[in-house]
């Protein structure tokens, strides 16, 4: 089932909807009340760990207000969606849907007016986005002289004339991110480029926006995307799709395509399971690894798969929101 939690204990994945967390700190997980209780009798959680992990998670549910300073927040505080996304009770796609059904009921227009996206249930546990329309400022250019110039996330936005309080923001970040993190690798000139993306989720959710890679790494260059984790659903293990920008004066369209038209550049294959397990040699070695929103204190299976990045000295990238990690 996608979006697994893993058991503390055990490492079991377990579905977001039959999990019980720690009552402390609600910080961590389990699949039963009996890995709960022997975790906590044999464990040193309860001798300060737990306050401190609650202390975290309060702090980091605040987080948008440290880091966004005098941004006015009047917008993320009282729209709901967006509150839900910061305390982790609605994904990426739950905001554009909630976005969408408040404008139908004309509450607020503005928020979301310009976006269009289509996706599919791949189970009750997983929609994929197959397209994801927004509007850009008439820049009266191409898509390479929107580029020009673009050093970071808030230059990006403003050259596609993208509000920061767009959910598109939310939609994008994966990819920018990587597109900062390779700017600081040595990457090569010429040939594929093999890009690894672990513990997918809502990467995978919105990968249709991994054709924004095509933007930055130009002449033709094939862009390899893995999308690896135990989150993947079933369904979509070892399959393979395109990713398409299109490109108006006064639009940017990503599509999925379920095939593999080599006139496209990027490329993703999606692979269920733990990144150590699998068969890097088949896979193409890559030339940078991300693993966004990790979760490196509640998965204990990281450790194997940062040994085994650690050992092929390849470039990685690992983000987390917890300060235990």
């Amino acid at each position: 089932e996608a979006f697994a939690y893993e058991c503390q204990l055990c490492s079991r994945q377990v579905a977001k909807a039959k999990l019980l967390r720690c009552p402390g700190c609600e910080a961590i997980y389990f699949c039963s009340q009996k890995h709960l209780d022997n975790f906590l009798a044999v464990s040193s959680h309860a001798q300060g760990e737990c306050d401190r992990m609650k202390q975290q998670v309060e702090r980091g549910e605040r987080l948008d207000e440290v880091l966004l300073g005098g941004l006015d927040l009047k917008f993320f505080h009282e729209s709901l969606p967006w509150k839900r996304y910061a305390n982790g009770r609605a994904n990426i796609l739950e905001v554009f849907l909630t976005e969408e059904e408040e404008e139908e009921d004309n509450v607020s227009p503005e928020r979301s007016r310009g976006v269009q996206l289509q996706f599919m249930e791949v189970s009750p546990f997983f929609k994929l986005v197959t397209e994801f329309t927004y509007l850009v400022k008439d820049s009266g250019g191409t898509g390479t002289d929107l580029m020009q110039g673009v050093v970071g996330w808030s230059s990006f936005y403003e050259s596609r004339g993208i509000p920061v309080t767009s959910p598109v923001c939310l939609a994008l970040h994966t990819v920018l991110t990587l597109l900062q993190f390779s700017r600081q690798c040595r990457l090569p000139g010429e040939g594929s480029l093999n890009i690894h993306v672990l513990g997918v989720d809502e990467e995978l959710t919105f990968c249709p926006c991994f054709a924004e890679l095509s933007t930055f790494f130009r002449g033709g260059r094939r862009i390899n995307v893995v999308c690896a984790g135990p989150s993947v659903p079933k369904a979509f293990d070892k399959r393979s799709f395109c990713v398409e920008k299109q490109e108006g004066e006064r639009y940017v369209r990503y599509r999925l395509l379920d095939s593999k038209d080599e006139s496209l550049a990027v490329h993703v294959q999606c692979h269920k399971g733990f990144y150590h397990d699998l068969d890097l040699d088949r896979l193409g070695r890559p030339h940078l690894v991300l693993a966004q929103n990790a979760g490196l204190a509640a998965y204990m299976s990281w450790l194997p798969t940062v040994k085994l990045l650690l050992s092929l000295r390849i470039p990685f990238l690992l983000t987390d929101y917890c300060e235990e990690a």
